[in-house]
């Protein structure tokens, strides 16, 4: 789940009632990059189970922003039981990423009005993300790019004959111009998973692969499709290398996932012993498809409705160097 501290729409606070309404038994807040909001996420829900005599548990955690070493791939690490001290390893290598988007917010401004789209200006940009330039992501972009480039828009002078002028969705904008193949991307800090996973571990906090299918498995460029022997030949090395590395689970339940995609992800991770975990990818209102405790809209009652085991959260727990201590 993501907040307004990240890319999210709600505050941490409007997302405990949303998971308390919705009956879960177990919650966490993956801001990208950022713990910030989990200490008023944490205060509404105890308030709301004193309240209403639940007991929802709360994993404080963070998503972090990791590239794979092997294939170049702009990857997601989920780190669970996050503490708040500032003088962590897994805060201070945060403290670090944040700093690189600062920087790297204001070269992509840069390079796209070289690019041709004058009209992206950072003014716009901070407030559509109602936060500060260094704190907007990729996703606030794409919005300034679909309010000032839609169909029908006085086309732009762009500088290379293959860039989009006008923009009818989000992923237009990535696949157009932000994604890391596209003309307007500029790299991130190149934290492995493998670091991101020893700066956890050194914090008391376990690290997860989020989302592998829609990671590594994107279909070809050509218009041909992955078969699922296809997505098992790709993971398989990468499980392998994660859990050398020390990462503890792996997000099988995803609703974006099909029945097959999630038996392929508890199989691999089965193989290579990690926790098959999940979650909902909640953003609000910057991913209208997505609810928190469902995952996919159009999945509600179906096979494809999201399950996590409760089992997940202990398994997760026992990870932890000092599994019982406090986070």
């Amino acid at each position: 789940m993501h907040s307004k501290k990240s890319d999210g729409s709600d505050r941490p606070s409007q997302m405990a009632r949303y998971a308390q309404a919705v009956g879960l038994t177990a919650v966490a807040l993956t801001d990208h990059d950022t713990t910030e909001g989990n200490a008023r996420f944490r205060s509404a829900l105890d308030d709301l189970n004193a309240e209403r005599g639940t007991s929802i548990d709360f994993i404080p955690g963070c998503e972090i922003s990791c590239k794979h070493e092997a294939t170049g791939t702009s990857t997601h690490v989920l780190c669970y039981f996050v503490g708040d001290d500032p003088h962590s390893p897994v805060q201070s290598m945060l403290a670090e990423l944040r700093d690189d988007r600062d920087n790297r917010n204001v070269k992509l401004i840069r390079l796209l009005q070289e690019l041709g789209y004058t009209k992206i200006k950072k003014r716009r940009v901070a407030e559509i993300a109602n936060k500060p330039l260094g704190e907007a992501g990729r996703p606030h972009f794409a919005e300034a790019f679909l309010e000032a480039y839609p169909p029908g828009c006085d086309a732009p002078e762009v500088a290379f004959p293959d860039l989009p002028t006008s923009f009818a969705t989000m992923q237009e904008v990535f696949d157009g111009v932000l994604d890391a193949s596209a003309r307007g991307y500029i790299a991130k800090a190149n934290i492995t998973p493998a670091a991101a996973t020893l700066a956890a571990t050194a914090s008391n906090a376990v690290t997860v692969l989020a989302h592998p299918i829609l990671t590594f498995c994107k279909a070809p460029k050509d218009g041909s499709s992955l078969t699922l022997a296809d997505k098992h030949d790709i993971l398989e090395p990468i499980f392998a290398e994660m859990a050398a590395a020390g990462v503890s689970g792996a997000e099988a339940h995803y609703s974006r996932n099909s029945p097959e995609e999630t038996a392929l992800l508890l199989d691999l991770c089965r193989t290579h012993g990690l926790v098959a975990t999940g979650g909902s990818d909640y953003h609000g209102e910057k991913k209208k498809d997505l609810e928190i405790g469902i995952g996919m809209r159009f999945s509600r009652g179906t096979d494809r409705e999201l399950k996590v085991p409760d089992t997940a959260i202990a398994e997760l727990r026992s990870r932890r160097v000092e599994p019982d201590a406090p986070c």
